[in-house]
């Protein structure tokens, strides 16, 4: 799954850019005087810089990694244009591809039970239109999908897909390997021999792991550059898969802050995947708190907030033995 790496991009972002800081084994964290989840949040008083102070806050001691000098550097390709798109999918946590794969190749999807699509998943696809339409080429279909990536393990398949893809006439680009957060940078990852188990931008020293520099993508900055100037014009449709392991409490608040999360204008609807991430002093580390703010955020916008669902998809590895489109649509 994407960037288990995430929970850790995540208590690393700070003001001042990003590092890595996690406690030390043998360390506690201090007491911690919060109101309980249940008790309301004053969303006057702490914006999201201050949430991203707080999300780190915990640590009770910090060290800093240097990035290995045998670290691969990877980066990230310029964004596709969104030129005659008239949908979009976004792929926050694209694991190995299979959420791409399912949304041009649903009819593919067969052969029991392990191989079934969710039917919330696929009512969630069927915003784009049926699978028929979205097979078409993109000049018919005006689809088009995105997907974010950080794990390196994963780049062939993906620019076999996306090669693919493009030569069939269907309109895909993998950022990746590319971390989606609330401010850009890079980030040393590792990958444990050679395979995707274990992969993190946490080393452990107890096993054999390949370092990688991966950058860190601003994803709130993406949307409002990239997607709302895009919504003024014939892009009419936005809907996003977002599983980035706790990444969500940084990205949402600062999204919000924008037209990134107001319907029509940035991102329509969102299935997401709330991850259990509950440092003892942080406000905005629970679905409540963070969908509490997007709301009087949207109130304060004027605007109608993005659906949210809660889904977890778990497509992994199912579409590999699904043959790649040949030819033209």
């Amino acid at each position: 799954m994407m960037m288990r790496v995430i929970l850790a991009v995540a208590l690393v972002v700070q003001a001042s850019g990003l590092r890595l800081e996690r406690i030390k084994p043998g360390t506690t964290k201090p007491e911690s005087k919060v109101a309980p989840q249940s008790e309301a949040v004053d969303f006057s008083a702490t914006g999201t810089t201050s949430f991203s102070a707080q999300l780190v806050k915990h640590l009770t001691e910090k060290e800093e990694d240097e990035p290995p000098t045998d670290a691969v550097e990877w980066k990230a390709p310029s964004m596709m244009s969104l030129d005659g798109c008239k949908s979009l999918y976004l792929d926050l946590g694209s694991n190995r591809g299979g959420n791409i794969r399912a949304l041009y190749q649903e009819s593919s999807f067969v052969g029991g039970r392990k191989m079934v699509l969710k039917p919330k998943y696929k009512q969630f696809m069927a915003e784009l239109g049926d699978p028929a339409d979205r097979a078409k080429a993109f000049n018919e279909s005006g689809l088009c999908a995105i997907a974010f990536e950080g794990n390196p393990a994963f780049r062939d398949q993906h620019v076999g897909i996306e090669t693919a893809y493009n030569a069939y006439g269907w309109k895909v680009q993998f950022m990746s390997p590319a971390i989606v957060m609330d401010k850009e940078g890079s980030m040393t990852f590792w990958t444990g021999d050679g395979t995707a188990a274990g992969s993190s931008v946490v080393h452990r020293k107890d096993k054999k792991h390949v370092p990688h520099t991966v950058p860190a993508l601003n994803f709130p900055k993406l949307v409002e550059d990239y997607i709302v100037p895009a919504r003024k014009k014939e892009l009419k449709k936005v809907i996003m898969h977002m599983d980035v392991e706790s990444a969500e409490y940084l990205i949402l608040p600062k999204l919000a802050e924008g037209e990134g999360l107001c319907q029509e204008s940035g991102i329509d609807k969102v299935i997401i995947e709330w991850h259990k991430f509950h440092p003892e002093d942080c406000v905005y580390c629970n679905e409540k708190a963070v969908m509490g703010f997007m709301k009087k955020m949207s109130a304060d916008r004027t605007c109608t907030l993005t659906e949210f669902k809660d889904i977890d998809i778990d497509l992994y590895g199912k579409a590999d033995n699904i043959p790649l489109p040949e030819g033209h649509a």
